[in-house]
């Protein structure tokens, strides 16, 4: 294999994990800048998933997210060095989807935040870190099933099947019955995605 067979493969992938990235933020984050509600704000983040891995996980394995590229780094199957890279192109994906939304957004819009996470009053940092970490283990515990090549009862949209995962963890994260239908948390969360079965973004 010559060096440009090597090298444009792993463009590829960048650029797939950057348009991916780019396009879940801007799409799930512009709904929350829009003053959406919690169900669309939910719904959003669950099309914009099973859309952006739609068109990206056959170049890079659709991670667009690092804690799902840490995931694969921990578990071996990423090369340290491509997991780097990975993380790189996600930050400046996102970089610049919110700079585009702050582009394109009335100034009444920009003051909501941009979709920024933030806490809710009601809830304290250690509650928040919490929260962070069930909704990022249900979510890459989901990955991870959903990319076992040794699983052959998992039929379906796999991108469909992690949004919707991302918008139930939406769900949970903003309200439960004790906080009686109040947010848990003031911005949109921004979850692990999807990764193809075949591929599932080894390298």
């Amino acid at each position: 294999m010559n060096r440009k067979d090597r090298i444009l493969p792993i463009i590829k992938s960048l650029l797939a994990e950057f348009a991916g990235t780019f396009t879940l933020v801007i799409l799930s984050c512009g709904t929350a800048t829009a003053g959406g509600s919690l169900g669309e704000i939910s719904l959003a983040f669950t099309f914009a998933v099973a859309s952006s891995v739609a068109f990206s996980a056959h170049a890079s394995g659709g991670h667009l997210n690092p804690a799902v590229t840490m995931g694969f780094l921990a578990t071996g199957r990423l090369h340290p060095a491509r997991a780097a890279a990975y993380i790189v192109v996600q930050c400046l994906g996102g970089i610049a989807a919110a700079g585009t939304l702050y582009g394109i957004s009335p100034v009444a819009f920009v003051k909501r935040g941009l979709g920024a996470t933030t806490l809710h009053t009601d809830i304290d940092p250690f509650q928040g870190t919490v929260i962070e970490t069930i909704i990022t283990f249900v979510l890459l515990v989901v990955v991870f099933s959903v990319c076992d090549t040794h699983r052959m009862d998992i039929g379906g949209s796999g991108p469909l099947t992690i949004g919707i995962s991302v918008g139930a963890c939406h769900l949970f994260a903003w309200t439960t019955p004790r906080m009686e239908g109040k947010e848990r948390l003031s911005g949109p969360r921004f979850g692990p995605i999807y990764s193809d079965a075949s591929r599932c973004g080894e390298g």
